[in-house]
């Protein structure tokens, strides 16, 4: 459709989630993924030697062919992507299930390899966590990759220059595939900004939108089309205001960069001179290059739980040292907090485990002490780290609900450490151990913690749902959830003025502290660091250095006088305008 036949349709404007800045124009070239036809009748026994060896062959080939696209990839961020896809496909746990398949229940290859992974995805669906579930699309291409591998060659993504691919979702691979062919944006109905496509996006700077709902149904090959990835909104047959609005965004976002690598670079301290500390938030190695470049002072929260992901590691106390090693040593200096696996332990079950509510289930902490393997090892890997790097691990406990489970776990350390000394390694005698204050009954209860751990870590995240009784990822009642509710202000005022008493640090990991406004107050009301993801740093770093202790203290003391979220919303709103 040429760009004369689309002015002449009205605008179609769809809101979906930001997951790689940037805006775009042009034509889309509309993907639709077709899921490979396979057998499911069974096999005689005569045949279930050919098709082990059907399976491994595809998996010899498949492992070949990412091998051969590791090499030609340059972009950081993209190969620890593919190492990673490389190690699932080369998982011994998932091959022999799939062999289980084939010998004991006489299933053709093809579709022993749909049974295992369903059952694998099937668990991570139902974790609870949010960012494994993104971790769907990529599992789901591997499986695909790996049935098509059985008998055929795999035609390979193409699109036209220029082109504007939309989908309902789309893996890593062929993002890093589009990646090198021009493509100028991506646009899927499904996944979330966390997914290894998302990342990529980010990496190879293409920008991206998430969660379109609804756009393949209203898409038209061919037809022009407009995407923000900042704002995560996509315009169908976009009016002459807005092409013209994307072009001037195009010429100002270079400058934008420019100015915000600027704002980085300065010492971070109010305007009279009070310092602050701005930390990342990480899940994997490939983050870290936006860690450095805006000049986040260490990481506030490194999630483990894509550990789970990869066999390879987990189950392996090395190599997760490894990865915690690769992380700390890629951060200079800086303190880097390592939050313990916060995600339900059903996978690791013979008999899988349903929960109504997993929220508010067997997770964190729960699930850790319940399953004092998997803990012990990822305390060692910890611990060995820590001597590595002395003085710079810290340890956040997720999920701490009563006071009986910080003593079992500090036990549990304790006897790790003693371990470790034995074997000869060296170990930090003095890591600081923290606590997600997440759950309503340790922040009311803040003054029992604060005897026990060496710093508070407010999961703003998970508090706000616990505390509005809304679940943050229920579409009927998402009004209903605000992290900025009145309830949340005065609960973690209460928890720094415990925190201030007993003379410990309170950090703020959730997305509260990426909200410029809302990290003022935050630091207003005592708040000693905010923890975001990189890219929120400038924006936030800004008002920040605009500001007085004085300004921050007015702006929290005027936020806890408010009764409702209009009021504070008003109250940010002016208090910024007073600012200017």
């Amino acid at each position: 459709m040429s760009t004369s036949e689309a002015s002449q349709k009205d605008e179609i404007l769809i809101q979906g989630v930001p997951a790689s800045p940037g805006v775009a124009m042009g034509q889309a070239f509309v993907y639709t993924k077709k899921l490979p036809e396979v057998e499911t009748d069974r096999i005689g026994k005569h045949l279930v030697s050919d098709e082990v060896t059907a399976f491994h062959s595809a998996r010899a080939k498949l492992r070949s062919e990412w091998k051969k696209l590791l090499e030609k990839e340059e972009d950081s961020q993209s190969q620890a992507i593919i190492s990673a896809q490389i190690e699932i496909i080369g998982d011994p746990d998932l091959a022999s299930q799939i062999e289980e398949f084939i010998k004991d229940k006489q299933h053709r290859a093809q579709h022993a390899i749909m049974k295992a992974f369903k059952q694998y995805i099937d668990r991570l669906a139902d974790s609870g966590t949010a960012v494994l579930a993104d971790r769907l699309i990529d599992l789901s291409d591997i499986r695909d990759q790996l049935v098509e591998a059985i008998g055929s060659e795999r035609p390979l993504l193409a699109s036209k220059n220029g082109d504007i691919l939309v989908a309902a979702e789309i893996s890593p691979r062929e993002v890093i595939q589009l990646s090198h062919q021009n493509i100028k944006g991506f646009v899927m109905e499904q996944g979330g900004s966390t997914s290894h496509a998302a990342i990529i996006a980010r990496s190879v700077g293409i920008p991206a939108v998430v969660g379109a709902k609804g756009i393949m149904e209203k898409i038209e090959e061919e037809a022009t089309i407009c995407l923000d990835g900042q704002l995560g909104l996509v315009s169908l047959h976009p009016s002459a205001h807005t092409r013209k609005r994307v072009k001037e965004r195009r010429a100002r976002e270079t400058h934008t960069l420019e100015e915000q690598l600027k704002i980085c670079s300065k010492r971070s301290a109010t305007k009279d001179g009070n310092p602050f500390v701005l930390r990342a938030n990480v899940e994997f190695v490939e983050e870290l290059d936006n860690v450095r470049q805006f000049n986040a002072e260490g990481v506030g929260l490194l999630r483990t739980e894509s550990v789970y992901l990869n066999h390879e590691q987990f189950g392996s106390t090395k190599k997760q040292a490894a990865f915690y090693d690769k992380v700390l040593t890629r951060t200079d200096s800086a303190p880097v907090v390592i939050r313990l696996f916060d995600v339900g332990g059903d996978k690791f079950q013979a008999v899988k485990v349903t929960e109504n509510n997993p929220f508010l289930g067997w997770r964190g902490i729960r699930m850790l002490l319940d399953e004092r393997d998997i803990l012990r090892e990822q305390l060692r890997a910890v611990l060995i780290t820590s001597g590595k790097h002395l003085g710079r691990v810290k340890l956040l406990v997720p999920m701490v609900g009563n006071l009986k489970e910080i003593r079992a776990l500090k036990q549990e350390i304790q006897n790790c450490r003693e371990q470790l000394l034995e074997e000869g390694y060296e170990v930090d005698d003095d890591i600081a151990l923290g606590i997600m204050v997440e759950i309503p009954s340790v922040a009311i209860q803040a003054e029992h913690f604060a005897g026990e751990v060496d710093f508070f870590s407010i999961g703003t995240n998970d508090l706000t749902q616990y505390i509005l009784a809304v679940d943050r990822g229920n579409a009927l009642i998402s009004k209903l959830y605000n992290q900025a509710h009145p309830a949340m202000w005065n609960l973690i005022n209460y928890i720094t003025d415990v925190a201030e008493e007993n003379n410990i640090p309170v950090d703020v990991c959730g997305e509260l502290a990426a909200h410029p406004a809302a990290a003022a107050c935050l630091l207003g009301l005592g708040v000693s660091s905010l923890s975001m993801s990189p890219i929120n740093i400038p924006s936030v770093k800004q008002l920040l250095l605009d500001c007085t202790r004085h300004d921050l203290q007015r702006l929290a003391t005027d936020v806890l006088a408010s009764k409702d979220v209009d009021e504070i919303n008003a109250v940010f709103s002016n208090w910024k305008d007073r600012l200017q």
